[in-house]
């Protein structure tokens, strides 16, 4: 992705916390109730499902790192094919981050206005959040592992005040019966939520700026499969809460807290504001990749041309869509599912295909 020196580095514990502190919290607002209409009190089984996917290609990228030597994705590429296909490969990538930026991003835009603003404010009130974007899109890949150091105990924190207000109001046997006759609901429910998952296809650009140490691949599959407890726990309070309406409940974290009071007061604001800046650099998170993409596959110096053009363009499409997150959500459901399927799972898949080369063998 970029070149392998020092403010490109990662350590392997920043990576554990990239996951568990941004990958939970994109998926706490509307894919609850989404996955609630599709398969009601089944959406934690459509949760389970994409995190065992998720952790396949985790572990895909984990084989790619011992078979190619912790090379970066472009040099294998760029070695058993040639430069120009990598190029594609990562210009694919970079459209595919882009997309995967949408939903959460307007997402977190009518959430924002849902919960802390009592009256429609103004369409550019979003704006900060591309300059801090805009600002992080111009570092190395050490500024990812800095603002996870720092979010990890935030996320941690909201969650568990979030789990903490909100299990005292459930009713769990609403998940009841929990073994039923096997449909497709769970699994059309995933394929129109794809866009939330495959966040570990994150690692494979974080391949080759990180060192190997021991027991690295159990490490990164533990912490995600923490993450991905998480967010399955949560799926299970949100419906043992609100049941038969929980399709409606758009906006899962506010909703679920709204009604716990200690004299009060609304300690649940707290944890919105915990997650709430978590979910900013998780955000931020595929826009950063997708800006490092189109620098590689336009071989460009430094991220400066690529980082304007992202930012900006986001930017006009939040406020031009302000407000229609569920049909640009339809659209994306509809039309780019098989996206958002080939390169969070095709591809990493493919790439095992790619032969080992010793380290004096070239490319014919």
């Amino acid at each position: 992705m970029m070149s392998p020196n020092e403010k490109n580095k990662l350590k392997l514990r920043q990576i554990c916390f990239i996951f568990l502190a941004f990958m939970p919290v994109t998926k706490i607002a509307l894919l609850p109730s989404v996955l609630a209409g599709f398969c009601e009190e089944r959406l934690f089984v459509a949760t389970i499902l994409g995190f065992l996917l998720d952790i396949g290609v985790l572990l895909c990228c984990m084989r790619l790192f011992y078979k190619h030597q912790n090379s970066t994705l472009f040099n294998v590429l760029e070695t058993n094919f040639s430069k120009t296909f990598a190029k594609i490969v990562y210009f694919g990538y970079g459209v595919y981050f882009i997309l995967k930026a949408i939903v959460p991003l307007l997402e977190q835009q009518d959430y924002v206005h849902n919960t802390l603003y009592e009256i429609t404010p103004s369409k550019l009130v979003f704006i900060p959040l591309f300059i801090v974007s805009f600002y992080q899109s111009l570092k190395g890949l050490k500024v990812l592992g800095r603002s996870a150091d720092a979010c990890i105990y935030l996320t941690a924190l909201g969650f568990l005040l979030i789990f903490f207000l909100s299990i005292p109001e459930a009713d769990f046997t609403n998940l009841l019966p929990i073994i039923q006759k096997p449909t497709y609901k769970p699994v059309n429910a995933l394929f129109k939520s794809i866009m939330w998952f495959s966040d570990s296809v994150y690692l494979l650009l974080f391949l080759g700026h990180f060192e190997g140490e021991k027991r690295q691949t159990l490490k990164l599959t533990l912490s995600y499969l923490g993450a991905s407890v998480v967010v399955i726990l949560f799926m299970i309070t949100f419906y043992a809460v609100f049941s038969s309406i929980a399709n409606s409940r758009f906006f899962a974290t506010p909703e679920l807290t709204i009604y716990t009071l200690v004299d009060s007061v609304r300690f649940d604001y707290v944890a919105i504001f915990l997650l709430m800046f978590s979910q900013v650099f998780a955000i931020i998170l595929p826009i950063y990749l997708s800006t490092k993409c189109f620098e590689r596959a336009f071989a460009l110096k430094k991220s400066l041309v690529p980082a304007i053009i992202i930012n900006a363009g986001l930017c006009i499409f939040s406020i031009i869509f302000s407000g229609k997150l569920f049909k640009v959500l339809g659209v994306i459901s509809n039309y780019f599912g098989y996206v958002f399927i080939f390169f969070g799972y095709v591809v990493p898949l493919l790439l095992l295909l790619i032969p080992k080369r010793g380290k004096n063998e070239v490319k014919a």
